[in-house]
């Protein structure tokens, strides 16, 4: 027993039942895993964590009325997780991938543990010991006992065919890169410890921090000029015609033959949807600073002062173009032309790519191409034509459209702004450019070159960046890489 008194008086003592030294180790594996406040977009989260999610490789998830394991090819995504670990470990004979994190140095991240029961767990003497690799890590607290995690109550996640029993300590350990960086990736041993015995029971992998990155980017406001006239064709029977009259920001529409039924001239409303764009890639700093630094990319957004942004400014002058007119191949306007096949009432139809090497062509006759990424702020909306073996009738837009996904790209148009808008658009088409695919890419060719996705998920089921959810957040650790890897758009900070 363990006596306790109070202010030194041993009629107010108190006795606690001294925890027992276990026979042996229980079994048990430790996971480190990412506090749940992590996707508050209001709470300021400064490093980057991924982890082998059970939804990934077990069938939780229904999809299609079935359910599956989110990743198409789990032993592949396995793979992935046990690639650049140092000292692999499979305690007990139980396959173990370590998660990873991603930390500047002077900040820090504070995490959850995720306690797997392999036996039936009771409190005893055990004590969870934490081992940096390097001293530029420091772990707070060294050591937890077990109980206390114990403590939380135990819980069971279903994995579909089998479940798992665990405890889950919220907000447990807090890990700070100080004093230094390091060149390659480190990691964070778990010990489970009682007298004499010692067992390894998990590990954090944490990245290699130090080179840091710079992402540049560049606003440009697109000034439409001119007109754009759309000659007569059935629509519902009647012969209509179309303009799009942008030195009078007006939309046009006629009814041939049947005047009376012509609709209102209605104005476009250019300076509204620049005006939108702005507030937009204003608002979205901070966001797009937290996603780019988990693969530890400083994004900058270019300014005049320290609050300003640097607008740069292109013209695009259509003149009166006609479509079916006759166009020149050649750069720049011509190239835009060439690509539209018809107009809508707030915008464009066109080969979106086309049009877009178009705007980059104008632009870098005015600007010099420099590293970084370009949007262009889109004064109307900009989307590709239907595909007329669709039987899907609805107008599909895209809200933005980068220039490649080959890490070779420098520039994106943010193609239209509405009120389901994707946050994380710019990210996303910026990322793009940096070389990734979407999250639910499969093997195909592209401007003929064969596209291979390391990993291929389900489309809009995982919170990564480049899937099509609506809550997107993360990107994922071989992501951090293949961003990382971008000559081409980033600068090296240190």
């Amino acid at each position: 027993m363990i006596t306790i008194s109070e202010s030194g008086n041993p009629k107010n003592s108190i006795q606690i039942p001294a925890l027992k030294r276990p026979s042996s180790l229980k079994r048990f594996l430790v996971h480190f895993r990412r506090p749940s406040d992590y996707e508050n977009n209001n709470v300021t989260k400064e490093y980057g964590f991924d982890w082998l999610r059970d939804e990934y490789i077990y069938p939780i998830e229904t999809v299609n009325r079935r359910t599956t394991p989110l990743c198409t090819d789990v032993e592949r995504l396995k793979g992935e997780y046990s690639r650049d670990v140092t000292d692999p470990i499979r305690p007990y004979e139980v396959d173990y991938y370590p998660a990873w994190l991603s930390l500047k140095e002077g900040k820090e991240a504070t995490l959850d543990l995720e306690l797997e029961a392999l036996e039936e767990l009771a409190e005893d003497a055990t004590a969870l010991i934490f081992e940096s690799s390097t001293p530029h890590l420091q772990i707070e607290p060294a050591q937890i006992n077990l109980s206390e995690i114990l403590q939380t109550g135990r819980q069971t996640k279903n994995l579909g065919q089998t479940t798992r029993d665990y405890y889950l300590g919220n907000n447990t350990i807090t890990i700070t890169c100080t004093g230094g960086t390091f060149a390659e990736h480190q990691q964070i041993k778990v010990f489970a410890q009682s007298g004499a015995q010692r067992e390894e029971v998990g590990k954090l992998m944490i990245y290699h921090n130090q080179d840091i990155y710079r992402l540049n980017a560049r606003f440009v406001q697109v000034n439409f000029k001119g007109s754009i006239h759309m000659p007569s064709r059935k629509v519902d029977g009647m012969d209509i015609e179309s303009k799009l009259n942008f030195s009078e920001n007006t939309v046009e529409i006629n009814v041939i033959n049947s005047p009376s039924l012509n609709p209102p001239v209605d104005p476009i409303g250019m300076e509204t949807t620049i005006s939108n764009w702005k507030r937009y890639v204003e608002d979205t700093e901070e966001k797009a600073k937290q996603k780019f630094i988990q693969a530890l990319i400083e994004y900058v957004p270019i300014k005049k002062n320290q609050r300003k942004y640097d607008y740069r400014k292109i013209n695009v002058d259509f003149k009166k173009f006609k479509i079916g007119d006759n166009i020149e191949e050649g750069p720049g306007i011509n190239r835009i032309k060439r690509s539209i096949t018809e107009i809508d009432a707030d915008g464009i139809v066109c080969n979106m790519r086309e049009f877009l090497l178009g705007l980059r062509e104008i632009y870098e006759e005015e600007y010099t191409s420099e590293p970084g990424v370009a949007f262009f702020l889109m004064p109307t909306v900009i989307r590709y034509p239907k595909n007329p073996s669709d039987i899907d009738t609805r107008i599909k837009h895209l809200d933005g459209f980068a220039e490649d996904i080959f890490s070779t790209g420098r520039y994106v148009m943010l193609a239209r702004h509405h009120k389901h808008f994707r946050e994380m658009t710019l990210v996303h088409e910026a990322a793009h450019n940096m070389g990734l695919v979407h999250s639910f890419q499969v093997a195909t060719e592209e401007e003929g070159i064969t596209i291979v996705p390391e990993h291929t998920f389900v489309n809009g089921t995982t919170e990564n960046i480049m899937d099509y959810s609506l809550n997107t957040f993360s990107f994922w650790k071989y992501q951090w890489d293949k961003l990382r890897q971008d000559n081409h758009d980033l600068e090296l900070i240190r």
